[in-house]
């Protein structure tokens, strides 16, 4: 039994005060949870973005969308906050993998009986003091709620594997200048090709141990970056239209969110019985998930 996903929202930026990516993910959140009625319906909340508004480390950022998720009057949240203390937040960070394997950790919770259900929010966005070098990524988060799926239904398995032969392919570091912090990032020309490799590696593994072919996948979600790998996946894996290429490009984080949103209520994902997760970022890192229905 794996969990399934219940619902699957985004959020771009509105206005030019708000558009960090505390203020998508929050709004995506609130999306997700009209479904489940409530914040204190989830049993745990893990937020994956990466680059952030003042480069905020600490506290988590998953501990201040949850504080904004369930702010309400004085008296609920006096009656309320035993139970909000039970919701599990963190912050998961490993790049474009760290979604897949977000989901991997509220998969196996679920499973375990320890919740019923669980939020994962990806997305990106600029620092608002400082300067960025090279930064390639669009501005936006994305959320999705998993809950307990059927048998044999839902997630089913994952798989995440590192190249670090390849970790200076890809690199983000900040420095100051003029007492502020500069934002710098780093991509070699081979990234590209390095990751498309990996990937390719990694899923000739997980399909062995899954005991499927690639012409058993009837849809693949994956990392939308970097440029022109989805269609060198394409190409490579003979995927034709298996793989879904999303219309906005430059996502991060939160990239196969904006992708599985765009096909999450069509006859073509509905129709789709094996769908691969398929994502790849620094590290190098690929992080797999196969999906049923």
């Amino acid at each position: 039994m794996g969990s399934k996903i219940e619902t699957i929202k985004v959020s771009l930026p509105l206005f030019s005060f708000n558009k960090g990516y505390i203020s998508c993910a929050i709004r995506a959140a609130k999306k997700c949870l009209k479904k489940r009625g409530t914040a204190e319906q989830i049993g745990m909340l893990i937020s994956t973005g990466v680059y952030r508004e003042k480069h905020i480390v600490e506290p988590a950022l998953s501990a201040l969308i949850l504080r904004k998720l369930i702010q309400r009057s004085f008296l609920c949240r006096r009656f309320s906050q035993d139970r909000f203390k039970k919701i599990l937040a963190f912050d998961l960070n490993n790049g474009a993998c760290g979604l897949i394997q977000a989901l991997q950790i509220v998969d196996g919770y679920i499973q375990s009986g320890k919740i019923e259900s669980g939020l994962v929010i990806a997305g990106d966005s600029l620092p608002k003091t400082g300067k960025t070098e090279n930064y390639p990524f669009s501005q936006g988060a994305g959320a999705i709620l998993l809950s307990k799926g059927g048998m044999e239904k839902g997630f089913v398995c994952f798989k995440t594997e590192s190249y670090p032969q390849y970790k200076d392919d890809f690199i983000g570091y900040t420095h100051f200048a003029k007492g502020k912090l500069v934002l710098t990032i780093d991509e070699k020309k081979n990234f590209l090709d390095h990751s498309v490799s990996c990937v390719l590696t990694s899923l000739e593994n997980f399909l062995n141990e899954v005991k499927l072919k690639i012409e058993d996948i009837d849809l693949v979600i994956s990392s939308q970056y970097p440029d022109g790998f989805v269609s060198e996946i394409r190409d490579s894996l003979d995927l034709r239209d298996k793989i879904f290429q999303s219309d906005g490009t430059g996502f991060h984080t939160s990239a196969p969110l904006f992708a599985l949103h765009s096909l999450f209520k069509t006859q073509r994902f509905r129709s789709a019985k094996n769908i691969l997760f398929l994502t790849v970022g620094a590290g190098i890192t690929t992080s797999i998930a196969l999906y049923n229905q």
